[in-house]
Parts: structure tokens; C-alpha cells; sequence
């Protein structure tokens, strides 16, 4: 008899059946002995070929204290051989990141490495910590699989980020059904859980309550306040190229502004940085349907300086008016239409329209 083997043929037969790395008895090793392996002596056949120590035989097993597991060398073979293998697969479908609670688990072994032990498979495959594995066994709590395998790109998560951030969620309160919409539109390639926490930058006790309990959640926190300056001068020059420099508005037009130009940052931020009101302004107009407000004051062009001021003074003493009386229509000649509403505040008395002035 070729001694190897009949080892080898027997270690075969044993993973088969998914023994590799399995606990048992004594009992349990006598059967294996009687089934498999009558031909060697039973201590031979429990060092040979299961791989049990002589310390385990002779004080774990044969004094019936404990169980000890089998095959071990196999089963570090095994695992070598088809780790990559089986977490490439997982990976493939899915389930990377993903949260799942024992029966998941129970299901997950089953479909890619029954014949590695379940507790092996959880601890070495899908990376929970021993401490995860009892109580997840224990039907306590679930937990993530696969997290190393999970490091998305900085890259990816920014683009997904700046999309949204664009459609107007930073800061925005969601529901649970509004994510899973999200989820879906902008980030499938993550779990749901995954994209919550490193996407919308929400904890995981909040995505567990509004999975579980229907609250809200407040979106891209890490956002708000954000707004690049050079976004927020194109906006403003937008809406000076679209005449909203010193117009006076309500809560309602403040509101469509927002939403038309806008729309990526809070309405509280875009009245401020970019409409100039200050907060209690804005409060105020929100409060009261009645209220409203001077919008881009400091856009309004330069007022006229004094030394330009003489110049035209200069000027129209030189055409001769130098102490002469005239109404509006004739410093209207006199001045021009650039500098016409200007030229009467600084020149002339405030209601020359309505009476003769003397200029000096």
C-alpha cells in the first residue's frame, strides 16, 4: 500500500464533504477512522491524515474536554488557492460594502464556499472580525462585508458629488425613499448603505433610522458654504446682465431667483453672497409676504467723482452759464445723459426738476 497516497485519497474524500477545518469530538474522529481510514492505526490516521497535534489527540480529543479542528493545513491550502477567486466573484455581484445579517451570510456561504467552514469563510473571505461573527450569529446586529475591497476612487465620488451638488441637495433634507431614488441615479455602482455615508456624507446611525423608521436626512452637509467665488461672480454678473441690479423684490421672486440661478446652494446662501442681504433681512422677507428688498446694491455703477465733478463745472463755466439761472431742460443740454442724474445731485439743488436753479 502506498501510504501517501492513501492519505492524499482520504484527505480528498474529506474535503468533498466539507470537512476541511471542521471541530469535532472524539467520537466523531472514531467514525472517520472506521469510514476512512481502518487501514492506519487510529493515532496515524488522526496525525496523517486529519492533522491533529499529538497534544490535541492525546489531551483535547481522547480526554473528551474539546473539540479540535481538522485538516487544517488543507484548509490554509484551500483558502490560498481560492480566496481571490471567491472575493472576486462577490465582488463582481455586488457585494462589496454591503450590510447583510446571518441568514444573509448563511445564504452567502452556501452559494461560493461551502466547502470552507462558515465561520472561516465570514472571517476570511468577507473580513468580520470574530467578535462581529458571534453576535452576528446571535442575530444582535449586522454587519459590513468587504469593506477593503471597497475603497472607491476620490475621483468617482467627487464627480457623483459635484452632480448633485448641482441639482440642489447640499444641505437638503431627504427621506429614505428620495436616497434610494439617488442611489439609483447617481450611484449604483456602491451599496445603498456606502453611498449614504461616503456620497451624501450622512452617519450611519441617521441611515439606519431613516431606513427603519422613515426620518429625514440632511444631505452633503460638508457642502454648504462651499460655493466656488468664481461661480459666484458669473451668477451675479447674470443677473446684472439681466437688469436685477437695485430691483426690489419679495420672498416669492427672491425664490425663483434662487431656484433659476441658484439652485446648488442653499437659499439662505444665495441671498446672501449672491443677492448682498443679510441674514435678518432674509429672515424678514420669509416671514412676511409684504416684505421686500434691494437686491446687488453694490453693483450699481460708480458714483461720478469730485474731481470729474469740476471738470464738467469747468466746462459749462466756459460755455458761459457762470451764475446764470436755467431750468431742467437746459442742464439737460448742458450735461450728458451718462452723467445727467449724477451731474443734478452734485451740481444743482435736489428738486431743480420743479424749480429754476442758479448755478455758481
Amino acid at each position: 500500500m502506498n501510504v501517501e497516497q492513501y492519505v492524499l485519497e482520504i484527505q480528498e474524500t474529506l474535503r468533498q464533504q466539507n470537512y476541511y477545518g471542521r471541530k469535532i469530538n472524539y467520537i466523531e474522529m472514531q467514525e472517520l477512522h472506521q469510514m476512512y481510514g481502518s487501514l492506519l492505526p487510529e493515532k496515524e490516521f488522526a496525525l496523517h491524515v486529519l492533522e491533529i497535534s499529538i497534544n490535541s489527540y492525546n489531551n483535547s480529543l481522547k480526554g473528551g474536554k474539546y473539540k479540535t479542528a481538522i485538516l487544517q493545513n488543507n484548509l490554509a491550502k484551500l483558502l490560498e488557492e481560492q480566496a481571490q477567486k471567491i472575493r472576486g466573484s462577490l465582488l463582481s455581484d455586488g457585494y462589496a460594502g454591503r450590510l447583510i445579517d446571518y441568514s444573509e451570510l448563511q445564504e452567502l456561504h452556501q452559494m461560493y464556499a461551502i466547502q470552507i467552514p462558515e465561520e472561516t469563510f465570514a472571517k476570511n473571505i468577507l473580513g468580520i472580525l470574530s467578535s462581529s461573527y458571534y453576535e452576528l450569529k446571535a442575530g444582535r446586529r449586522k454587519v459590513y462585508i468587504l469593506r477593503d475591497l471597497h475603497k472607491e476612487s476620490e475621483e468617482v465620488i467627487e464627480k457623483i458629488r459635484e452632480k448633485l451638488r448641482v441639482d440642489g441637495y447640499v444641505g437638503k433634507k431627504i427621506g429614505y425613499s428620495e436616497l434610494q431614488n439617488l442611489h439609483i441615479t447617481y450611484g449604483k455602482e456602491f451599496s445603498e448603505s456606502r453611498f449614504a455615508q461616503i456620497v451624501l456624507e450622512i452617519s450611519e446611525t441617521s441611515y439606519l433610522k431613516a431606513k427603519n423608521h422613515n426620518t429625514n436626512m440632511i444631505a452633503l452637509k460638508g457642502l454648504i458654504g462651499k460655493t466656488p467665488e468664481e461661480e459666484i461672480e458669473e451668477i451675479r454678473q447674470t443677473l446684472k446682465e439681466k437688469g436685477y441690479v437695485e430691483k426690489s423684490i419679495d420672498y416669492i421672486e427672491l425664490q425663483n431667483l434662487h431656484q433659476t440661478y441658484g439652485r446648488q446652494m442653499l437659499e439662505r446662501e444665495f441671498a446672501q453672497r449672491i443677492l448682498e442681504l443679510t441674514y435678518g433681512y432674509y429672515c424678514d422677507l420669509r416671514t412676511n409676504s409684504k416684505k421686500r428688498a434691494i437686491i446687488l446694491k453694490s453693483m450699481l455703477p460708480p458714483k461720478i467723482s469730485r474731481e470729474e465733478v469740476n471738470k464738467i463745472r469747468e466746462k459749462i463755466k466756459a460755455q458761459g452759464y457762470d451764475n446764470a439761472i436755467i431750468d431742467y431742460e437746459r442742464i439737460t443740454e448742458t450735461t450728458s445723459r451718462v452723467w445727467k442724474s449724477n451731474v443734478r445731485k452734485r451740481i444743482c439743488c435736489g428738486n431743480f426738476r420743479n424749480k429754476k436753479c442758479e448755478l455758481s
